[in-house]
C-alpha cells in the first residue's frame, strides 16, 4: 500500500545516517563581497580553502552582482524564485535573462557573466552553488579587463 501526503509522517531519520537541516535553521550571512544584495549560507566546505565546497546564494530583489569572473568552474542549480543572469560586459540589467527553480547553470572558468535579482520579483532569488576552492573573483570593465583592486589602507599603528 502506499502512503500519501494524508498519511502521518514517519520518524525523523537518524542524524548519523543522514544528518539534515530545515530551512528555518539555515544560517545566512551577509556576503562581504556584495553588501545588502545578498546573503550567503555555507552547506559544506569553504570557497576560501582548498577542497569541494557548496554554498546557498539568496538574493534580494532588485539585487544584482557586476561584470566579473572566477578563476574555478562553479556549478549552480536555481532553488526557488528567478535567478536572472547575463554574460555582457554591459551592467543592464535589461539584458539579464530568467533562470527558474530546477534550472542548472555552470560558471565556466574565467568566464565574464554577473546575476542577481530584478525588481518586482514576488520573492528572492537562491541558488546552490558548488565547486572547488580556492575560488577568486574578478570583476572587470566594460571592455572586459580586470579592475584593479583599491590599494589597501596602511594599518594602523600599534598602540603603546
Amino acid at each position: 500500500v502506499h502512503a500519501t501526503n494524508k498519511d502521518p509522517a514517519g520518524a525523523p531519520p537518524n542524524a548519523k545516517q543522514i544528518p539534515f537541516q530545515l530551512p528555518k535553521d539555515i544560517v545566512w550571512k551577509q556576503n562581504g563581497s556584495i553588501p545588502g544584495e545578498a546573503d550567503v549560507a555555507t552547506v559544506y566546505g569553504d570557497p576560501t580553502k582548498a577542497g569541494p565546497y557548496a554554498v546557498l546564494y539568496r538574493w534580494h530583489q532588485g539585487s544584482f552582482s557586476r561584470p566579473h569572473f572566477h578563476d574555478k568552474v562553479r556549478r549552480i542549480v536555481v532553488v526557488s524564485g528567478t535567478w536572472w543572469v547575463s554574460t555582457s560586459t554591459k551592467y543592464d540589467e535589461k539584458l539579464t535573462y530568467p533562470l527558474t527553480a530546477g534550472a542548472t547553470a555552470t560558471d565556466e572558468q574565467n568566464a565574464i557573466h554577473w546575476d542577481g535579482s530584478r525588481s518586482g520579483d514576488p520573492t528572492p532569488a537562491i541558488i546552490y552553488l558548488y565547486g572547488e576552492g580556492p575560488v577568486s573573483t574578478v570583476f572587470v570593465d566594460t571592455a572586459g579587463k580586470p579592475i584593479p583592486l583599491a590599494p589597501k589602507a596602511p594599518a594602523a599603528p600599534a598602540k603603546k
